[in-house]
Parts: structure tokens; C-alpha cells; sequence
């Protein structure tokens, strides 16, 4: 049976330290902790790094003359290390990878060369290797070693030999994204880099002012037309700069025909094209070619996509839980003593708020202030208060309206209220401490005694 119902270990993977899996339509990659590159399944299309031939020529029953077990057909059922990488001069060691459909790309540490000083292909930089679409052998992207879309920087340095470049000029890149036929990559600066099909998904206008005709695919063969749907080498996507409505990159993630950017400050921005209304999170936007931040998203810190959907990891700020100290005994034997055994303990109430402090979220922290300002548990309020504070932009983000109404309305009625500072906060109820610092207080127990006339016989005294 081709199937499991249940999660089984990869044996052949058991004496590997794993640090990292990616996923292709029917393929897997895996990384270890020594840096090599592990991949199985599907290699119709080479997405596993070795050779058509390999896995075409030889039948199931050919099987247990093969040096290595498991190739069958076109496929490859036991992990094997892509020694394209691992068994290179010098050897490539992985730090992050990533699948799709036909492809696998992945992330390594700057190789180790004897004339590091003089080879620009030895500077300490990480390197982007790529393989699938029908090529086994890892092929290295190849960066500009400056932002060619600024013209006057790229033709001095041009004028200039190899042995002045320095690593301030190269590209550092630290993450990547695969999709089925686009690339993305965002490096050490914050700049985001696209290459591969479909202009939407890569965010990258045909300008013949930026972009150089070599780099673009003919679209026919002898014809002297572009396609703007095709892209050869990694090209910096202008729009997401800061200076142009953009922000830092920190993190890159892409799908079949979409992709979706992470920045430092939170932000979430996408582009590209799909079949939903609100995949690509703009409201009923279905084609976006141009990157585009999404609204209501704040502390993001992870992103993942789909064809048809985006997942989204916020971060949270968490302020110090209250913390509550517990009472000694009133007798002086037990106060002179410092053991915890003369202690006692906390009451149920200190006791639930810290389990609530605990369970704050940003989804939640509306109506837990709100009953904390109700029953007065001033520690309960201030830890809310400051997870407000500090996630103010994220909570807005999910809060309802009607939520957000009834808090305000419960704050600015006890904002008016000076309360008496009792040893123990929520002692009594929130109608004792408004009487207690009524100003007449004596008309508003009369009050609240006639509103309870039909239960309550109330008797008029001088």
C-alpha cells in the first residue's frame, strides 16, 4: 500500500540529525544538521538531483541490481543524498532548503577556497544552488554583485577590475522560497530578489530602464519581442523597498503563482495572481503584479503559502505575569522566622489571576479586561493594560467592534472612579468601592435600596 494513515519514522534517516523537511507535489527534501541535502520521491522531473537515466532505465525487477536500493521507475523511494552538493570541490553544506512541483532549490554556506583573497566566488557569502525541470546537476544562481537598477553605482563599478569588489557589494542571500515556476529570495539587507516565469509572481515590471533585454526569455524563437512573463537571473524587486512603500524583507515565501513577503517591522505584503477572491489578503483582488501591503496585519513572524490560501504566525509580546506574595502569620513567633512553612498561601483569587495572566492572547484580552475592570482585580488590570501596550496594532487587528466598544464604555466609567487602596484588590464587590467613595453616599444607598423596593421593605429615618 502507497499510503499511511499514520505517521511512520524514515528509517533510512534514522541516524541523521534532521534539522529542516520541505515538500514538493510528490517529492521530499531533508536537511541535516552536518549540512547534506537528503531527497526522495518523484524524480520525473530531476527534483530529486540525480540523473533521468539513473531512474528511467532500469524496472522493479532490476531493483536488486542497483547500487542503490529503492530507484525504481522514475522515482526514488529511499533517501539519498544529493552528492552534487555534498561530494563538490569545495564541499557545499546546506543551511536551508526548499520544493516544489519540478524543482528544489537550497540555501549553502560560502564555500572554502585557497584564493578566497583573489576569486570572487570564494567571498563570504551564502550561495543559492538549484536543480529539477528536467536538469539533475545543482546549478548556482548567480546574483549581480550590485543593484543594477541604479545605473551610475553599477557602471563605476564596472569600470573597475574584479579584485575591488567587496563583500558591502555582494549579495548575501538568507532565505529562500520555491514554487512551481518562480524563485524568490531575500537577502542580509532586507532586499527581496525574484527570477523565473509569470511577471505577477515575480513582481518585476518589464522597464526597459532597469532590466536588461539579455535577461528576459524571447517569446518566440527569432523574434525580437520580449515576454514580460519570463525572467532568466535573480532581479531586485523595486517595489519593496523602503523608499518605495516597501520595507525590510526578513522572510520570503511563495506558491504556484503568488508570493507573499515578511518584513522586519511585521508587515505582511503580496502579489502575484489566484483563483480566490481573498487568497492573496486584499479584498477581492484576484490579480495584484505589483507587491502590496496586506491591511490588519501586525507581528507577523512566520508566513506559508498555498495555491489556494495563506498561514500567517503572529508574534505576541508578553509582559511580566503578576506576581503575589504570600502573607505571613499575624503571630510574632511566625513573623520572626523566614521559613516558607510559617507562609500562606495564596488566595483563590491570586491564584486565578495568574493562570489567566497566563492565557492572555490577543483575541481574548478585550473581555478579560473588561471583567477585570468589573471585579476590580487591579493586577489583572495592569497585566491587560500592558498587553495592550505593547500589542496595541495586532489587537485592533482581530478584535470585534462591539468588543472593543464595551471596553472603552467599562474603562472611562471607572477612570472617574478614585478607589480606596485595600490590602487585597477585588475583595468586595465594584458597588461597595463606588459607594464607598460616593460622595454622598448615604443617597446612593437609598438608591439602590428603592430599586430593590419590591423584595427590600425600606424605612424612612431622620
Amino acid at each position: 500500500d502507497s499510503s499511511k494513515l499514520s505517521p511512520r519514522r524514515v528509517e533510512d534517516l534514522k541516524h541523521s540529525f534532521v534539522v529542516a523537511v520541505a515538500a514538493g507535489d510528490r517529492h521530499s527534501i531533508a536537511l541535516t544538521k552536518l549540512g547534506e541535502v537528503y531527497a526522495w520521491g518523484d524524480n520525473r522531473s530531476a527534483q530529486l538531483g540525480r540523473s533521468l537515466l539513473s531512474t528511467r532505465l532500469f524496472t522493479s525487477n532490476d531493483r536488486d541490481s542497483l547500487s542503490s536500493p529503492g530507484v525504481t521507475g522514475s522515482a526514488s523511494h529511499k533517501p539519498q543524498r544529493v552528492e552534487g552538493l555534498w561530494s563538490a570541490t569545495p564541499r557545499r553544506r546546506a543551511i536551508s532548503i526548499a520544493a516544489a512541483e519540478f524543482s528544489t532549490i537550497v540555501l549553502t554556506l560560502p564555500p572554502t577556497l585557497s584564493d578566497a583573497e583573489s576569486s570572487l566566488a570564494s567571498l563570504p557569502v551564502n550561495v543559492i544552488f538549484g536543480w529539477g525541470h528536467g536538469n539533475h546537476i545543482p546549478l548556482r544562481v548567480n546574483f549581480p554583485p550590485v543593484d543594477s537598477s541604479s545605473s551610475s553605482e553599477f557602471s563605476d563599478l564596472q569600470q573597475t577590475n574584479s579584485s575591488s569588489y567587496t563583500r558591502s557589494t555582494c549579495i548575501n542571500p538568507i532565505g529562500i522560497a520555491c514554487a512551481k515556476y518562480h524563485y524568490v529570495a531575500c537577502t542580509a539587507d532586507g532586499r527581496v530578489y525574484t527570477w523565473g516565469l509569470h511577471s505577477e509572481s515575480l513582481g518585476i515590471e518589464r522597464d526597459e530602464q532597469t532590466l536588461h533585454e539579455k535577461d528576459w526569455f524571447p517569446s518566440s524563437k527569432g523574434s525580437n519581442q520580449l515576454q514580460s512573463s519570463s525572467i532568466a537571473s535573480p532581479r531586485l524587486v523595486v517595489a519593496m523597498l523602503p523608499e518605495n512603500g516597501g520595507g525590510r524583507a526578513v522572510s520570503v515565501s511563495a506558491s504556484e503563482s503568488h508570493t507573499a513577503v515578511l518584513t522586519a517591522d511585521g508587515h505582511l505584503f503580496t502579489w502575484g495572481s489566484c483563483y480566490g477572491d481573498n487568497v492573496l489578503g486584499h479584498k477581492g483582488v484576484r490579480w495584484q503584479p505589483k507587491p502590496r501591503k496586506v491591511k490588519r496585519v501586525h507581528q507577523a513572524v512566520g508566513v506559508a503559502l498555498a495555491k489556494e490560501h495563506t498561514v500567517l504566525l503572529i508574534g505576541t509580546n508578553l509582559p511580566a505575569v503578576p506576581c503575589f506574595q504570600a502573607c505571613a502569620h499575624d503571630d510574632s513567633s511566625s513573623r520572626s522566622k523566614l521559613g516558607t512553612e510559617n507562609l500562606s498561601p495564596l488566595s483563590l483569587q491570586d491564584t486565578a489571576t495568574i493562570e489567566i495572566a497566563r492565557n492572555v492572547d490577543m483575541f481574548n484580552v478585550i473581555p478579560i479586561a473588561v471583567a477585570s475592570y468589573r471585579l476590580n482585580c487591579r493586577p489583572l488590570v495592569s497585566f491587560c493594560e500592558k498587553f495592550l501596550e505593547m500589542n496595541l496594532d495586532g489587537v485592533l487587528s482581530v478584535a470585534s467592534l462591539g468588543d472593543l466598544e464595551m471596553f472603552l464604555n467599562v474603562r472611562a466609567g471607572f477612570e472617574e472612579v478614585h478607589f480606596r487602596e485595600f490590602s487585597n484588590d477585588g475583595l468586595f464587590h465594584p458597588t461597595l468601592y463606588n459607594l464607598a467613595n460616593s460622595k454622598d453616599w448615604i443617597e446612593d444607598c437609598r438608591a439602590i435600596l428603592n430599586s430593590l423596593s419590591g423584595f427590600i421593605e425600606v424605612t424612612n429615618s431622620s
